[in-house]
């Protein structure tokens, strides 16, 4: 489940589908819903696909726009120190949270991690410069094989109308 909450405002409806993430950079989203919305990350560029609109949205992601991507924790720990300062705290059921900060700065504002002992990630929650919230929800984890390259590629049925940004 993902939600976003703009800065100043409650939480927003949460939006269900399956996410699948595989090292080192790579995302795709395909959402519960009529209107047929997928989104992939492939390394470079984010894809939002609409089917209902019949619309491709194309943007190559800069640093600060991937850094709000659940890929934090495909990093190694000793990358993610590098550059965040951490801090865990004890929370019921047995699970912690991790609170990472930049140690430089910047976006996101920090990256907030509950999982359970074993290391799994219940919940992500990033917050960017502007205060504006990311939540992922992690529910019925499942290992599986790698997938190709062009399931995040994203290729939209002909006649779909492609806008790059």
């Amino acid at each position: 489940m993902q939600t976003y909450a703009p800065a100043g405002f409650a939480e927003t409806a949460p939006e269900t589908g399956r996410l699948i993430l595989q090292a080192p950079d790579r995302v795709r989203f395909d959402y519960d819903g009529p209107e047929g919305k997928v989104f992939t990350f492939d390394g470079k560029a984010g894809r939002q696909f609409v089917a209902a609109d019949r619309q491709l949205v194309v943007r190559t992601l800069r640093p600060e726009e991937r850094a709000r991507l659940p890929l934090v924790f495909l990093e190694s720990p000793e990358s993610l120190l590098a550059r965040y300062a951490a801090r865990a705290a004890a929370r019921d059921a047995g699970l912690t949270e991790l609170t990472l900060t930049p140690r430089a700065g910047g976006d996101p504002k920090s990256v907030t991690l509950l999982a359970a002992a074993s290391g799994e990630v219940k919940r992500l929650l990033l917050v960017d410069a502007a205060g504006n919230r990311t939540t992922f929800t992690f529910t019925q984890k499942m290992p599986g094989p790698k997938k190709p390259d062009s399931d995040f590629a994203l290729v939209p049925p002909e006649g779909t109308k492609i806008l790059s940004e």
